[in-house]
């Protein structure tokens, strides 16, 4: 939903999608993880929120939300008002990244996924949640098991330090970077082609449903979002 105005105006009602699910054991979630804004106080400058509340759309019996958390803006973050950019890749393993101000984040998914064990005849995960599946694997002695499960990467940097990763959910991977200077060679925005795009990175990127693009590292990646940034030589 969109926010209203006025005090009596309805909350934000968000729902998030999960391309990449760190917790996903086999069975798909029972709803959809749907949740309510409460925005904080605007800043004098952007007119933005500098901090708001997430609570959970589902309610427990004395109508109480499940969870709530608390997030704010930080340094660098481009105030809502700076430029954003969110890439798809158009290969395997799936994986996007996102860049927000001076700020760049990334996610991974697994390069395999183990199998599953089945769900309980009552539809339920038959583990209830990644922990005890890799638990279950180190337990047994399949230890090639439980690292396919922890596979799935997540980190974040910063792009004015030259895309350092300063946080990583393989700790072995910070202090390296995540692009180069030489790493984007080309994009595609509204047709228009800026620096280096090949046939194939081209075609890849089509058969994805992608029409505008950035070529990174070689390879092609979807352009999902984009504020600030109005053609494909402002992308490079």
């Amino acid at each position: 939903t969109l926010p209203g105005a006025g005090a009596e105006a309805e909350p934000l009602i968000c729902t998030r999608h999960h391309a990449i699910d760190w917790n996903f054991v086999g069975v798909m979630r029972p709803r959809p993880n749907k949740w309510r804004v409460e925005l904080g106080p605007r800043a004098a400058t952007s007119g933005r929120a500098e901090q708001w509340k997430e609570w959970s759309f589902a309610a427990d019996e004395h109508g109480q939300s499940y969870y709530m958390e608390r997030w704010a803006r930080i340094a660098g973050d481009g105030e809502g008002i700076g430029s954003t950019l969110a890439l798809r890749f158009c290969g395997l393993p799936d994986a996007f990244l996102l860049v927000v101000g001076d700020h760049f984040a990334y996610a991974t998914a697994r390069p395999e996924c183990p199998l599953v064990a089945e769900a309980h005849p009552d539809g339920t995960a038959s583990a209830p949640s990644l922990v005890d599946l890799v638990d279950a694997a180190i337990a047994r002695g399949d230890r090639d098991t439980a690292e396919k499960w922890l596979g799935l990467e997540g980190g974040h940097g910063l792009v004015s330090k030259d895309w350092e990763i300063d946080a990583s959910t393989h700790p072995w991977r910070e202090g390296r970077q995540r692009l180069t200077p030489n790493s984007i060679q080309g994009a595609i925005v509204d047709s228009q082609i800026a620096g280096d795009v090949t046939n194939d990175q081209h075609a890849m990127a089509l058969a994805r449903g992608a029409e505008d693009m950035v070529v990174i590292d070689g390879q092609p990646w979807e352009i999902m979002e984009r504020h600030g940034l109005a053609t494909s030589s402002d992308i490079l």
